[in-house]
């Protein structure tokens, strides 16, 4: 490359994993759209932290917002509205938040959560899991 080794900032400069890892959990929130409140679609934010997996009842369709994406969890028994509403209520998340038209939105249905999504969740374990050991 073109840089030299006086370029490059010194390691004090650069935010440790913790605090990094600490402000990228903090942007993480979690909202329930629901059409309970006589049948009108509503989002509202869960502010409980950290995010367990039983926030997720499978009566209702929820947005993950990451900060850099958008996955949108849709339970099992979610109505009919709910479901089929979920990703434009996604889109109009996104334009309500001014992020860009190119921010991702990932459809999840529920018991097929890929490990990205599970990450965000501080109780999710696998049926059978007795945590991570190394054989």
């Amino acid at each position: 490359g073109s840089g030299s080794p006086s370029s490059v900032p010194d390691q004090s400069t650069a935010k440790d994993d913790a605090t990094f890892e600490k402000t990228d959990a903090a942007r993480v929130a979690l909202y329930k759209v629901t059409d309970s409140k006589g049948g009108k679609l509503a989002v509202e934010q869960i502010n409980e932290k950290p995010l367990k997996r039983e926030m997720l009842r499978p009566d209702d369709v929820f947005i993950l917002d990451t900060g850099s994406g958008l996955y949108v969890w849709i339970g099992k028994t979610a109505t009919q509205q709910e479901k089929t509403q979920a990703l434009a209520e996604a889109q109009e998340f996104i334009k309500n938040k001014k992020y860009p038209a190119w921010t991702p939105v990932e459809r999840i249905v529920q018991n097929s959560e890929t490990a990205p999504f599970k990450h965000f969740f501080q109780t999710w374990r696998e049926a059978g899991s007795t945590g991570s050991r190394l054989v």
